[in-house]
């Protein structure tokens, strides 16, 4: 029974290691985030405020997050997106609109900005489905959980991104 918790005892502090090699953020336990707001990158260049000041609306469903971002009235419109149920490739399709680039059975917020999407209620559960975010900025994730992300391509093996960015973020 010892060795489990002496296992467990040597990952936190070699957990702390790296993400502090990486820049990563880690929330272990007993930690706490700063009262007053964003820390880090968050404060730069005016700071991270997402969708505040827009429009909030719920979805349960990807395609209910891809209808949110292309009613906007453009890609920069502010919108908070409340998150609630599982998302998974069946109930995540393809919307069109002027204010949004969206694919069947992926979450990307592509070519967007000011944008916060909030886990509520029971909880948002990303399941076999990562989110993308490709020339976006401004966007805030929160109360999430995204799990078995599946390789680009692969409908059976697991080790794709569960939160990815790329290209001007």
């Amino acid at each position: 029974m010892r060795r489990p918790v002496a296992l467990r005892l040597c990952a936190a502090p070699a957990t702390t290691a790296v993400a502090a090699a990486t820049g990563t953020i880690l929330s272990l336990p007993g930690a706490s985030a700063a009262a007053g707001g964003a820390t880090g990158y968050a404060t730069q260049n005016g700071g991270t405020t997402g969708g505040a000041g827009g429009q909030t609306v719920r979805a349960t469903t990807g395609t209910a997050i891809h209808q949110a971002l292309c009613s906007r009235a453009d890609s920069s419109t502010p919108i908070t997106i409340e998150v609630e149920g599982i998302i998974n490739h069946a109930n995540t399709a393809k919307v069109s609109g002027g204010s949004c680039n969206t694919a069947d059975g992926v979450i990307e917020l592509k070519q967007i900005s000011n944008v916060t999407i909030i886990g509520v209620g029971g909880g948002a559960v990303f399941d076999q489905v990562g989110i993308h975010i490709r020339e976006a900025g401004n966007v805030i994730i929160q109360n999430v959980t995204v799990r078995n992300v599946k390789k680009s391509g692969s409908p059976t093996s697991n080790g794709g991104d569960a939160i990815g960015m790329e290209s001007d973020v």
